[in-house]
């Protein structure tokens, strides 16, 4: 039994109503300090044959321990764990057409997003060009703006939390 204890599989029920794992208590810590795997997330230990929630698995406890000086919550105070690589929970919380879905519908939404990080002064789309995209921004700001002759006029900044 003690080389079983070695290699505990762990599996993570997310908000979009999907298992993710097994994955080994390395991996699983990692997830909470992405904040990919909050408190209250739904946890199923294959030694304990069992579903608990994160914090109330004792090998998890320290992790979350340290995290109550900060915790991770949405403007609400509701903890969200969106198992998306590169997006912190809470991020598409606050963007203003996501903030009254549950999470059963943020999930949904969440399985069809395609995670674009964009670097400073890139472009994302230009005028007149065809497009069935939405944009979400989570972090930084966007500037829209208009070339007119040789001169850059500015028409709006978008701030984390708007789309377009």
């Amino acid at each position: 039994m003690e080389a079983n204890d070695a290699v505990v599989g762990y599996k993570i029920w997310g908000v979009d109503n999907v298992v993710y794992g097994p994955v080994e208590l390395t991996v699983l810590a990692e997830w909470i300090r992405e904040e990919r795997v909050m408190a209250d997330t739904w946890i199923y230990s294959e030694r304990d044959e069992n579903w608990k929630k994160a914090a109330q698995i004792q090998e998890l406890q320290l992790f979350f321990r340290r995290r109550t000086q900060a915790p991770a919550s949405t403007d609400n105070g509701t903890q969200v764990a969106p198992l998306i690589p590169g997006v912190k929970p809470g991020a598409l919380r606050r963007v203003k057409i996501l903030a009254e879905m549950n999470e059963q519908q943020l999930g949904r939404f969440a399985q069809m997003m395609e995670v674009q990080n964009v670097r400073q002064w890139s472009e994302v789309v230009r005028q007149g060009t065809p497009g069935d995209a939405m944009y979400l921004v989570l972090e930084g700001e966007v500037r829209v703006r208009l070339m007119i002759g040789q001169k850059e006029s500015i028409l709006a900044t978008l701030s984390a939390g708007e789309f377009f």
